[in-house]
């Protein structure tokens, strides 16, 4: 009886081994009507790989865009080139380095500077990188939807300035259309709305001061934008613009 019992533990215990057997079945993967060859990502900061206040190569390679590209290429092979900032401390525009976690310990019995802590290793200088172009990330900090069509901004903006064909001449858009792409990802209009509140939602003193774009000329920039990187057939997608009030800086 002893033996019999014994027999049916063990027969119980692989019938609890064999159900805990996995039956995971690797699904096929398929890029269904599109074609990512050619992906390129246009857009601001948010597609750049912006972080920690500033551009760096850690960030750029950490890129929504980068992590895209990467899954298109398990199902359209391709190349996904990115203008990469030499590596370092990043650069905010101004010259200064990418925020780090830190604290400061002594006051002077003063109130605290509010400014941020600063990687101490210091902002790492624009590389221009246009002769490796081009491109298939295209995004450049601070621009607005209605700055994209607008070719002398190539030349202002220190983020475009360095990649682009033609400083002066070229356009975000024509620099996002020099790959023919064949799939696309849009995110532009952020800028237009959070430069202006971020600065204190007041009217701009001159030129340079951050102004609310203009709502119809947020809207033409965008259509001619998607004209352009759809007039040869490209598909893509365009990601919408968050409630501005909604973001940290704001809660």
């Amino acid at each position: 009886m002893k033996n019999k019992i014994q027999y049916i533990l063990v027969g119980l215990t692989m019938l609890s081994i064999a159900s805990c057997k996995t039956n995971l079945k690797q699904e096929a993967i398929s890029a269904g009507n599109a074609d990512f060859t050619r992906y390129v990502a246009v857009g601001n900061s948010l597609t750049s790989g912006y972080s920690d206040g500033a551009l760096s190569r850690s960030g750029q390679m950490n890129s929504f865009p980068k992590m895209l590209s990467e899954q298109f290429q398990l199902v359209s092979p391709g190349t996904f080139n990115i203008p990469y900032m030499d590596a370092g401390a990043g650069n905010d525009g101004s010259g200064f380095a990418k925020r780090i976690l830190g604290y400061v310990t002594a006051c002077n019995a003063t109130t605290p500077s509010l400014s941020p802590i600063l990687d101490p290793s210091g902002a790492t200088a624009f590389n221009n990188v246009s002769a490796q172009g081009p491109y298939n990330l295209v995004g450049a900090p601070g621009i607005r939807a209605v700055d994209a069509n607008w070719n002398l901004y190539s030349s202002i903006n220190p983020f475009l300035q360095r990649f682009c064909q033609t400083p002066g001449t070229s356009t975000l858009i024509t620099e996002a259309m020099r790959i023919n792409p064949t799939f696309f990802t849009l995110w532009l209009g952020s800028n237009d709305v959070l430069l202006y509140a971020t600065g204190g939602a007041v009217p701009p003193a001159n030129v340079f001061s951050p102004s609310l774009s203009d709502s119809i000329a947020v809207r033409q920039n965008i259509t001619t934008a998607v004209d352009s990187l759809t007039k040869f057939g490209a598909k893509g997608a365009i990601a919408n613009i968050p409630n501005v009030t909604s973001i940290p800086y704001f809660t």
